[in-house]
């Protein structure tokens, strides 16, 4: 399949965690088909890093108020959550790590649907979601990972049900 240059000509895609892995291979993608982009960071250094051809921001989805403040008068026609982190080593299994990786993983993607919602509501956009394999078997080396990314495909589904359109059937 193939697809035009110009496919997200005039969309603004707003790409957390953008910057590095995943995320900057999905944002370079888009770019590539001519989307607006804007791509997210969790600290300075990794935006300052990113040397992206596209607008690169940051953003620490914990913070609940920055992530307000991002997407405050923003218009957004895709958004693509795919900030995320985690600690191999057992490190996991540590409850104030557990924590920051839910926090971050499942907690970032809701704060940041939660303060997009109008912007796509207005643009009849779209959200994209990222989780994990580990979403349906789990992991006993990254539990807060694969727990967290579990949330993230329940949070996406309960969040498709919320925000799809009523439609009435006349009986």
């Amino acid at each position: 399949m193939t697809f035009s240059s110009t496919l997200y000509q005039g969309r603004h895609v707003v790409v957390v965690g953008g910057t590095s892995g995943i995320g900057r291979a999905i944002a370079d993608a888009f770019a590539a088909h001519g989307g607006e982009l804007t791509a997210t960071g969790a600290t300075d250094t990794e935006v300052a890093d990113a040397a992206a051809p596209f607008a690169c921001a940051r953003l620490d989805v914990r913070d609940t108020a920055a992530v307000r403040a991002f997407f405050s008068g923003r218009p957004v026609d895709v958004l693509v959550n795919c900030a995320g982190v985690t600690f191999r080593d057992q490190r996991e299994h540590d409850p104030a790590v557990f924590a920051d990786v839910v926090d971050i993983n499942l907690n970032g993607t809701m704060r940041t649907c939660e303060a997009a919602r109008d912007a796509l509501r207005a643009s009849r956009g779209t959200v994209i979601n990222t989780a994990s394999m580990l979403s349906f078997f789990g992991s006993g080396g990254v539990p807060a990972y694969a727990a967290s990314k579990g949330g993230v495909a329940q949070l996406t589904k309960s969040f498709a049900i919320a925000c799809a359109p009523v439609r009435r059937v006349a009986m």
